[in-house]
């Protein structure tokens, strides 16, 4: 077909002849495959003359006509996701015609591209933000979901992009915030379950990003999931072997459950999936700086945990070295920080075994030195976490440190002092000059206490 100028005269004729039942099938089949056209350009759309001119409403009353035939009904379902696609506003004006029960009915379509196509349609809507998504669920479309997901077996030959674009509509029915309800979430969950256990490599990111969007600030999703084969089935996902697509929403899931309740998180770590993810996934491809950043977060609502979830970090393999090299690594600084959290975490529990392991293996020490001083978000962390360490100093005697921990601890000390005189000035603010204040003085009554070495030029020079 000849390329086209979309005005508004034309789309005048064109919403008339497909309304006028004495025009031809061909001359209407080249309407709207001129308006498909149109619709599908990758630049500049005319989308806003096409709503203007209601040339949708024609092609609505004509998609139930009886000459309306399967190729022109595919065309129109086109037509109709493409304009969903875009913005919000010309989504919630394809509300008011009606499109979305169009699609919804055409899910039932005997023809496996137009289903295909209405789920495109749908997917589109709930993707657009979370009250088009509720309009969708509160029509009751997952019944006719879950209709077609049982009815696969019995056609061949459907394509990948069949249950591609099925799983994608089902993760955009419980992305966004607020949450969609329980109860709609509860209905897609064994959805989700039967998708992941069709084994098919290429839905597994559409299904476990779903998966993410759900166990996100809902605990009794978590506690379904933890106690259903779908937690098995992520222990297997949890491999490099995978890719990033893969690991990705699968460590997501992980960090989610990690911040859920108490039973989860001891899950977690006695299956050996924390311990995976330290082993594989702490120093993961640099050009991936997102997977480190989750996995830091993670293990750092693990250290929030309970205490003796927090020591359970801090025995696992690998553990230490992969902390120090993170914190050292000033190209990353989001993952620097979010390791930094782990740290902050594991302090705020107080206790003699967690601070011995920090000072022993120099994470403090590493901790402190590596600051970026005109960073505000690093300050504020390094001077939650040396209020912490000020603050268990304060508690215990002498005696409780070896010789060596003392030398240890005389450094860090010294570090912090000199963190504290190189924040630079633009980032001071009245609460952060109080801090430093009452760390410094802190840190005159600990010398005083410990009766600490007050010349550190050697010590510093040999470390």
């Amino acid at each position: 077909m000849d390329k086209v100028p979309c005005d508004p005269s034309l789309l005048e004729n064109y919403k008339n002849e497909i309304m006028n039942s004495e025009i031809d099938t061909e001359t209407k089949r080249r309407i709207i495959c001129q308006t498909k056209i149109w619709t599908s350009l990758n630049e500049n759309p005319p989308i806003q003359l096409i709503l203007e001119s209601d040339i949708i409403q024609a092609l609505l009353l004509y998609s139930e006509d009886e000459l309306c035939d399967p190729k022109m009904l595919f065309d129109i379902v086109w037509i109709f996701g493409n304009i969903c696609s875009c913005s919000s506003d010309e989504v919630k004006y394809m509300l008011t015609l009606g499109v979305d029960d169009f699609f919804i009915e055409n899910l039932e379509n005997q023809i496996t591209q137009i289903v295909e196509l209405a789920m495109w349609g749908l997917g589109n809507i709930a993707g657009d933000n979370p009250k088009s998504r509720d309009v969708l669920l509160f029509k009751e479309i997952v019944p006719k979901l879950v209709k077609i997901l049982n009815s696969v077996d019995q056609k061949k030959n459907l394509k990948e992009s069949f249950f591609q674009t099925f799983c994608w509509l089902v993760s955009q029915l419980v992305r966004g915030k607020p949450s969609a309800q329980p109860q709609h979430i509860s209905d897609i969950l064994p959805i989700f379950r039967e998708l992941l256990f069709l084994n098919k490599r290429y839905l597994y990111p559409d299904i476990l990003w779903g998966l993410s969007y759900v166990t996100d600030e809902d605990e009794t999703v978590a506690n379904i999931i933890s106690d259903s084969p779908i937690f098995d089935k992520l222990t297997e996902l949890i491999d490099l072997s995978f890719g990033f697509t893969i690991n990705h929403p699968s460590i997501r899931i992980i960090a989610n459950l990690a911040s859920s309740s108490e039973n989860i998180t001891d899950k977690l770590i006695n299956s050996g999936l924390i311990q995976q993810l330290i082993i594989h996934f702490l120093e993961y491809n640099p050009e991936y700086t997102i997977i480190r950043k989750e996995v830091c977060w993670c293990l750092s609502n693990i250290a929030a945990g309970t205490l003796q979830q927090a020591k359970s970090l801090i025995v696992m393999g690998e553990m230490t070295e992969k902390l120090k090299r993170l914190l050292r690594y000033k190209k990353d600084p989001e993952v620097q920080k979010e390791t930094m959290w782990i740290i902050t975490n594991l302090s705020n529990h107080q206790d003699s075994d967690i601070f011995k392991y920090l000072l022993d293996n120099d994470i403090f020490a590493v901790f402190t030195s590596e600051i970026n001083s005109g960073d505000k978000k690093m300050i504020e962390l390094f001077l939650q976490n040396t209020t912490q360490v000020i603050k268990f100093l304060n508690k215990i005697s002498k005696d409780t440190f070896s010789a060596q921990e003392l030398e240890k601890l005389v450094l860090l000390l010294h570090y912090i002092e000199t963190t504290i005189q190189n924040i630079k000035p633009m980032i001071v603010t009245g609460q952060i000059r109080q801090q430093c204040k009452d760390i410094k003085d802190s840190i005159q009554k600990i010398n005083k206490k410990f009766n600490l070495p007050q010349n550190l030029e050697q010590k510093v020079a040999q470390n």
